[in-house]
């Protein structure tokens, strides 16, 4: 219709599947209890109809800042599993970056840094087994589909999160002390500083002066630069802040297995149920 408003235009016959939406069209669960490993938002009623995306946009900023917790219940349910496994990659970055750093200057014989690589290899060992076990584990959902194991999951990221500040130290460790104080390529490529740089940045003819200089650059913009730091404060807070993702643990964990194990171990007659519920 000329003149009209064409958003209306575009508006289609209601849904037949549920889907997550926002504002009052999602419903807590007020049932839930701890250990019930159940969702903490009901299925999502039907849609009634398809908004522009900018309209849509709008409707979810205005429905996150009233039921953001319960948009995020859904969301993480598969998120989650994403963005943990980018630590798992950036943890395989920095054992890369630290293992060609001390292989370069022929440390990576010492008892010292093989521990430390250890460390990180564990690290990086633990968040893909949390991953790998949710998919082998995996559950179905309140939806009727298939999603990874939440009490994994959830754990997994946590273990991912939590040890990162440690392990990009530890990282830096053994990349040394090089990464702050390298210049910068232009200095490299200078006539009157490239002669001295090459000089005393080659190590032998395995190791010349271009080829640490990357690495040392790579490992500085990993671990030590503005942007690093930017990344770093983005992982522990872009799913909610350190103690709600401990909150989505509690919540997830079947805490049911460790009681009937200490109640029948210990021999407790079924009176103590009723208080433990």
């Amino acid at each position: 219709h000329p003149g009209g408003d064409r958003g209306h235009h575009l508006l289609i016959r209601p849904a037949t599947q549920t889907r997550l939406l926002v504002r009052g069209q999602i419903r807590p669960d007020k049932h839930a209890q701890p250990g019930d490993r159940k969702p903490d938002i009901r299925p999502a009623q039907k849609m009634r109809h398809v908004r522009l995306p900018h309209q849509a946009a709008r409707c979810v900023a205005i429905g996150a800042t009233t039921h953001g917790h319960e948009i995020f219940a859904t969301l993480h349910r598969y998120s989650a599993f994403a963005f943990t496994q980018r630590v798992g990659h950036l943890a395989d970055l920095m054992i890369g970056a630290a293992l060609w750093n001390v292989k370069q200057s022929g440390l990576e014989a010492q008892q010292a840094v093989q521990e430390k690589l250890a460390e990180l290899a564990c690290w990086r060992e633990s968040i893909n087994a949390h991953l790998t076990a949710s998919i082998c584990m995996a559950e179905e959902s309140p939806g009727g589909l298939m999603m990874p194991n939440q009490s994994l999951l959830y754990s997994g990221r946590v273990v991912a999160l939590t040890q990162l500040p440690q392990m990009m130290h530890m990282a830096r460790e053994l990349c040394g002390g090089q990464i702050c104080v390298t210049p910068d390529s232009a200095a490299f490529e200078d006539p009157e500083t490239k002669p001295w740089l090459d000089k005393f940045y080659t190590i032998n003819e395995n190791w010349v002066a271009d080829d640490r200089r990357k690495l040392l650059a790579f490992a500085r913009d990993l671990l030590n630069s503005d942007y690093a730091g930017h990344r770093l404060t983005f992982q522990l807070f872009a799913q909610s802040a350190p103690f709600a993702q401990l909150g989505a643990v509690y919540r997830n964990f079947d805490f049911e297995g460790p009681l009937d194990l200490v109640r029948s171990a210990a021999d407790l007659s079924d009176k103590v149920t009723g208080g433990a519920k």
